[in-house]
């Protein structure tokens, strides 16, 4: 069964959430693909239209950001997916 079929199935009738990011996020990696051959410019609108058109429900990120401790510690902050603070 492809992935995108067996996702849908497993996500049908549960509500879903994403952070606020989503759009910028799913934008940047599909013009990376898209730039690095890996991904036809058709394909990339096909998946941004199907992004909007999803029924998820974002929730904001901004308040996060006054609980990550950044300037209270001396210890660095560390955000996974290779983004860090200073060190």
């Amino acid at each position: 069964m492809p992935r995108g079929v067996a996702l849908t199935e497993l996500l049908t009738g549960e509500e879903k959430v994403a952070p606020d990011l989503i759009g910028v996020e799913t934008v940047s990696t599909l013009r990376r693909l898209e730039h690095q051959g890996d991904l036809d410019p058709d394909r990339a609108k096909e998946a941004l239209d199907d992004l909007l058109d999803a029924p998820v429900q974002t929730v904001k990120t901004a308040g996060l950001l006054e609980r990550t401790g950044v300037g209270a510690s001396p210890q660095p902050l560390r955000v996974r997916r290779g983004v860090r603070g200073p060190r």
